[in-house]
């Protein structure tokens, strides 16, 4: 099977076969130039053709969590639990997200959960991209996963390894320890130094999860000149280059290696033991999950929970109880559905008569908030001017608040925003990190821009709250806060 590995610069195609003999042979099928600007899809028709191929995705483009369950969690129960955690962290709606996960036993009374999600508007490009070349993925997973199937530590004691990916741009962080990744971050270059965003990353996992990085796995575009030695000295934390960890992982193995271009080869290696896991989360799957299914409006139950190894005779046991108490009773069940109707009925009649007297009671309009979000003191509603003025993006003074906890989220967004013109914006952290979506506050003399903001927005984000003034002796027009 080809391995697709979409990097910042490149499309790495490679491949490990057995050959005649039986020893693995590692090929780099094509590597092709992603320029500035340029999207992968569009290279995609440069692919072999007819060649069955899994797909490594940047964490960037999915969501990963890890939570921890009570083992006994089963069917829809189960999937409520994920739907309540997922809800509180994702900022997108669940209805919108395709998804698959992996229920892990960390213990004599404890599980923990590996999800992955995609938006369905991202999955559905993969799939048109493929098949204007008929080729279908057999497996789709985030980068971490691959990665974690090489370095992941086997040692029986809890360490936490940290895989940093040094790139021209950006660094990416994936926090492992022995059952899958913990986290994952990414931060700009600019304008911290490696070292600052690295000690800054560090600290940001032992707030979270009170515990310190053992290690740290070197590799990325950068891996090459990068002091590994010097490095470790600053950050504390010894570091070793992910080529030493790729080689002695294929001794282990029995492979041998000749090639020297052993970065191009780790997730293809990872993608190889992964697919010799019984179960893993894989969003290429015909069956991958949506928290709604609309065809049947009820939540979708995987299939997987029917073949997990933890407690699996017990939900084959609730499934046939489940299904013969529900056919013992269909007179109930059609009584219990004429009172819903029922009950419906008077809902919408009495909706409708409460809609027509507030009509006639209240002619204007109100802005709709989609979500709550932690603004100190509103003292005034912004409320958009009909036909707002042009708006002077030069001289506008912005500040960009991180109020997710995550790293590099107002680094993002402040780039975004300069990428539209915006050129005089500050970042830096909000008083806490419970804020959700994005929270918008603007001085009232500027509130005729709130519109042109927006819009300006809209592409990539989702404005939560517009609810606060900013007091007119401030140094800032518009203070935007990042929330998780």
């Amino acid at each position: 099977m080809l391995s697709i590995d979409i990097s910042e610069k490149f499309i790495n195609i490679t491949d490990i076969g057995k050959n005649y003999l039986g020893k693995y042979n590692f090929k780099l099928i094509k590597q092709i130039e992603i320029k500035e600007g340029e999207k992968w899809e569009s290279k995609i028709s440069e692919l072999p053709k007819n060649e069955k191929v899994s797909l490594v995705v940047p964490d960037t483009e999915v969501f990963l969590y890890r939570f921890d369950v009570n083992p006994k969690l089963t069917g829809r129960l189960l999937i409520a639990t994920i739907l309540d955690k997922i809800s509180k962290v994702i900022p997108a709606a669940p209805d919108d997200l395709a998804y698959d996960f992996e229920m892990k036993q960390t213990g004599l009374q404890s599980s923990c959960i590996i999800f992955i999600a995609i938006t369905r508007e991202k999955l559905s490009l993969y799939q048109k991209a493929f098949k204007t070349i008929n080729i279908t993925p057999e497996l789709i997973v985030p980068e971490s996963l691959v990665n974690f199937e090489v370095f992941k530590n086997d040692d029986p004691a809890d360490q936490v390894i940290l895989y940093l990916e040094v790139n021209e741009k950006i660094l990416k962080f994936a926090f492992f320890d022995k059952y899958g990744p913990l986290l994952t971050l990414f931060e700009v270059l600019n304008p911290l130094t490696m070292e600052e965003i690295i000690k800054k990353s560090i600290l940001f996992f032992k707030d979270k999860y009170g515990k310190n990085v053992d290690k740290i796995i070197l590799g990325g575009d950068k891996v090459t000149i990068t002091d590994s030695d010097k490095l470790g000295k600053i950050v504390n934390v010894p570091i070793i280059k992910s080529n030493q960890v790729f080689e002695k992982k294929v001794q282990e193995l029995g492979i041998n290696f000749n090639n020297q271009q052993q970065m191009l080869f780790i997730k293809a290696l990872g993608v190889n033991l992964l697919l010799l896991q019984k179960e893993i989360p894989n969003l290429a799957k015909k069956s991958v999950l949506t928290f709604s299914d609309k065809s049947k409006g009820e939540t979708a139950v995987p299939d997987m929970l029917l073949k997990n190894n933890i407690a699996d005779e017990k939900r084959k046991d609730l499934a046939k109880e489940t299904y013969s108490s529900e056919n013992k009773k269909p007179e109930n069940k059609r009584l219990i559905f004429l009172i819903f109707i029922f009950i419906i009925s008077l809902i919408l009649t009495s909706s409708a008569i409460a809609s027509k007297f507030l009509v006639k009671q209240n002619t204007g309009t109100v802005p709709k908030i989609k979500a709550k979000s932690k603004v100190k003191s509103p003292s005034k509603k912004i409320i958009p001017s009909s036909t707002p003025p042009s708006l002077e993006k030069q001289s506008v003074k912005i500040e960009v608040l991180n109020g997710s906890g995550k790293a590099g989220s107002a680094t993002v967004l402040s780039d975004y925003l300069k990428n539209k013109g915006y050129e005089n914006i500050k970042t830096a952290n909000a008083e806490d990190f419970s804020y959700k979506g994005i929270t918008l506050q603007i001085k009232e003399d500027k509130k005729n821009y709130l519109e042109s903001l927006i819009n300006d927005l809209k592409d990539q984000y989702q404005i939560s709250t517009a609810s606060a003034f900013i007091d007119k002796d401030s140094d800032f027009d518009v203070i935007l806060i990042v929330g998780g």
